[in-house]
Formats: C-alpha cells, sequence, structure tokens
C-alpha cells in the first residue's frame, strides 16, 4: 500500500502533471477546502449543546430517526426446483438453514448464515422474495419460490414494525445531526 503512491506520484511527475498553472491551481483549490473543513470542525466541536436541546431535537425531527418496517429471513438461492424442495424437507425435517447457507448461489450466504434483513426499499432488488417475505409469518418455511437467479427457500425469523428508534440508542446521532444544523 505505501508503495503505491510512490508510484502513483512518480507517473505523475513523468507525465508532466506537477508542472504549469492547472496543478497550481488544483493544490491551491484543495489546500483551501482542507483549511475550511479543519475550521469548520473545530466550530462544531466549540458549539456547547444541551441535553434538552438533543432531546428537543429529537422530539422534533423523528425521521432521521426511523426504522421502517423490516424483515429478518434466512435464505438459500438455489439453481432449480427440486434441488429447492430437497432443501425445504431437509429444513423441514430439522436441518438447520443457516448450515446449509454453504450451498446458497447467493454472495455471501455461507458468511451471514443466509440471513437477510428487508426494508421496502429492497423490493427493487428482490422483486419476487421480498414482497412475500414481509407477507409472511415468522418461523413458517417458504419454497421453493422461482425468484431471479433460481429458486429460493427461505425461512421467516420475525418482523419488525415502522417505529421510530429510541432516544436512548440515537443520542449521539441527534447530537452530531443538531451540530449540523
Amino acid at each position: 500500500h505505501l508503495l503505491r503512491p510512490a508510484l502513483l506520484q512518480e507517473a505523475a511527475r513523468d507525465a508532466g502533471f506537477y508542472q504549469g498553472p492547472e496543478f497550481r491551481r488544483v493544490q491551491d483549490k484543495g489546500r483551501q477546502e482542507a483549511i475550511l473543513e479543519m475550521l469548520r470542525q473545530r466550530t462544531v466541536r466549540a458549539i456547547s449543546i444541551s441535553p434538552d436541546e438533543v432531546r428537543q431535537y429529537y422530539d422534533d425531527n423523528p425521521e432521521p430517526f426511523r426504522h421502517a418496517q423490516a424483515v429478518w429471513i434466512e435464505e438459500m438461492l438455489l439453481a432449480t426446483a427440486p434441488e429447492a424442495l430437497r432443501v425445504r424437507e431437509q429444513i423441514e425435517a430439522g436441518a438447520r438453514l443457516a448450515d446449509l447457507a454453504v450451498r446458497s448461489l447467493r454472495e455471501q450466504a455461507e458468511q451471514q448464515r443466509g440471513r437477510l434483513h428487508f426494508h421496502a426499499e429492497d423490493e427493487a432488488r428482490f422483486p419476487l422474495l421480498m414482497p412475500v417475505a414481509m407477507a409472511t409469518e415468522a418461523r413458517l418455511v417458504v419454497g421453493p419460490l422461482p425468484v431471479r437467479g433460481g429458486f429460493s427457500v427461505f425461512r421467516v425469523l420475525g418482523h419488525t414494525p415502522d417505529r421510530v428508534d429510541p432516544f436512548d440508542a440515537v443520542r449521539d446521532r441527534a447530537q452530531a445531526l443538531l451540530r449540523q444544523h
């Protein structure tokens, strides 16, 4: 990693990028932006905000602290409907979906142990899977469901309702947002 900047600088020097008024103009602009950012950070740190002001900001501005309705699932994406049906039968017989996730076609399924977390805006990426998952009761196993890329088998782990996160959980974020105003 240390070698790359040195090679980049050498290539830029060989190409003549360090010469001429355009480079000096960009360099001066970058220096000015860095100074302005340092001043902004110093000013923000110097602003004193009382706990009551932070709480008032939170109460008056709930949207930045809203956590939209969501669903958690364990899911596997398989190539064929018969393969997905076999996996569903294994799960219904007691196999843990998380242990089977290594067979999923979905990227990072094994690292995430097959777990996915959906919000309404995820419907664009998962137009067939997400609405069915949102409508399914917790602990039910669904599939094979034809989806983009194969056939899905999943279990709904739980739903979380649309809610504003509790103040204690977002106090630091509320304070940071208030400082920016």
